[in-house]
C-alpha cells in the first residue's frame, strides 16, 4: 500500500512537472505562479503524510518486537528502582525499630533487589 502511495505521489510530480513545462511555453505568469502554489501545496501535504506515515511505521515496529518492549519496561523498573527501594528500606527500618522483625527482613530485602537490578542493568 504504502508502495503504491510513492508511486501515485511520483507521478503526481511528473504530471505538475509536465503541466509547467507547457505552460511555460506560453506567456501566461500568473498560470505559471498557480503552478507553483499548487506544487507546493501538494509537496507540503505528501512531506507531511510521509512524516505521519514513518511514525505509524514505528510504532508498529515497536508493538511487534517484544525485546524492545521488554527493554522499556526494564528501563523504567531501573528508574524506579531507586525510589521504591529507599521506601521499603525506610519503612523496614522503622518497623524493626518499633519491635516488628518483619522490618529488618524487609529491609535486607530491598538493598539486595535494588543490588540485583543495578548489577543486571550493569550488564544490559
Amino acid at each position: 500500500m504504502l508502495n503504491n502511495l510513492v508511486i501515485k505521489t511520483i507521478n503526481i510530480s511528473a504530471l505538475i512537472a509536465t503541466a509547467e513545462e507547457k505552460v511555460a511555453d506560453s506567456d501566461k505568469g500568473w498560470i505559471i505562479s498557480k503552478f507553483e502554489d499548487l506544487k507546493e501545496g501538494i509537496t507540503g501535504s505528501i512531506e507531511s503524510l510521509n512524516e505521519n506515515l514513518n511514525k505509524i511505521i514505528d510504532f508498529f515496529e515497536f508493538i511487534t518486537d517484544p525485546s524492545k518492549i521488554v527493554l522499556w519496561l526494564w528501563h523504567g523498573v531501573v528508574e524506579y528502582s531507586y525510589i521504591i527501594c529507599f521506601i521499603i528500606c525506610v519503612v523496614g527500618i522503622l518497623t524493626w525499630v518499633h519491635g516488628s522483625k518483619k522490618g529488618a527482613i524487609a529491609t535486607k530485602v530491598s538493598i539486595t533487589a535494588f543490588a540485583i537490578i543495578r548489577a543486571i542493568n550493569a550488564c544490559l
